[in-house]
Order: C-alpha cells, then structure tokens, then sequence
C-alpha cells in the first residue's frame, strides 16, 4: 500500500519540478518572435543592426496573398497595411505580381513578378527581377507594439527564404499622420520594417 502511494506521488514530483524550471515572466502563451537582430547573426557582415517591428499575429495559418495581373499601364495591390504600386511604364507585358503578408510577427512582406507567357502562364513564366521604372512599397506601422521613433523606421530588405541576417536598408519616406512609411524598390523579395539600434 505504502509503494502504491510513492508511485502515485511521481507523477506530482515531476510536473512540479518541470513548472518550477519553466520561465514565468511572459503569460502569453503566443511565441514571440525576435525582434532584434544583426546583420552578423547568421554570418553576415552587416555593420548595423535593426529592430524589427512587431506586430500581433492574425490568427491565420500560412501566408496571406493577393495576386494580381499588372501590364504596361500600371495597377496596384493593397493587403493588410501592404501596397504595392506598380507605376505605368514599369513593365513591358502583363505581369502577375503577388503581395504576401509574413505570419512571422513582424511587419514583413514577401514580392513577386512572374511575366506570363504566350498561353496565359499554363506553361510557367519567369521572374520578373528589375522594373523599367521603380515600384513603391508601402507598408503600415499602425498596429506595430514596438514603435520608439516613427521617424527613424525604415524599409529594409531580408536576402534569402529564411532568417535576418544582412538586413539591406532601402531609403524611405516616412509618413507619421498615416503611420505608413514607403520605399522603392530596387528588386523583388522579403521586406520588413525596422528601426536602427
């Protein structure tokens, strides 16, 4: 009987020195995503650093996207605070550009261009990586949690699928009445805003 007892006991010896390892100082159980990063931290050789903004998650599995079919008269795409603007003359054919807004945490962006071929891209197209005319990415910091200094934010460019590391600074306008701050773009890929530490 008395065995019987001490077993019953493990289990209670364990989730109490399971809980007391545990770190208490957040009670949100959301993960956070970092939010400061250095262009060295995965190999990089960035001199500086930024401090992405941060911004509560949507609740949505996956990438949100919108695609649209951009020709040589211009169009734009709007998303959730995210707006392409694609000016007329930048492309030479239709081209279907897709705006995806990143469930990372952070106010980030991924961009792309895909020139449609003959068949209405039943074939596949090709990347569309330069533009005849720069294209314009504004992005909203209205519901970022970590803003010290609207005027310092900027846009920067994220090299790579995944990961930080080389944050590129794109020169940026920031509008403080709109809480939106706008970038040309000089290519296509992932883009957040940040703040210089």
């Amino acid at each position: 009987m008395r065995r019987l007892r001490l077993l019953a006991l493990v289990p209670l010896l364990a989730a109490v020195a399971i809980t007391g390892a545990c770190d208490h100082s957040s009670n949100s159980l959301a993960p956070e995503a970092p939010s400061q990063w250095s262009g060295s931290l995965f190999g990089g050789s960035a001199s500086q650093s930024y401090t992405l903004l941060n911004q509560p998650l949507l609740g949505v599995l996956g990438d949100l996207k919108l695609s649209q079919l951009i020709g040589v008269d211009g169009g734009q795409i709007s998303l959730l605070g995210a707006t392409l603007i694609v000016p007329p003359g930048a492309v030479d054919s239709p081209t279907l550009f897709t705006l995806a807004v990143l469930p990372t945490g952070h106010v980030e962006v991924d961009l792309s261009a895909t020139v449609q071929t003959l068949l209405g891209g039943l074939l596949g197209g090709s990347q569309q990586e330069t533009f005849a005319r720069p294209v314009s990415l504004t992005l909203s910091y209205a519901r970022a949690t970590n803003v010290t200094d609207p005027a310092k934010l900027t846009v920067v460019y994220a090299p790579g699928l995944l990961g930080y590391s080389d944050l590129e600074p794109i020169p940026s306008t920031v509008d403080v009445e709109h809480k939106t701050v706008t970038a040309q773009l000089p290519h296509f890929s992932r883009y957040l805003l940040a703040s210089p530490n």
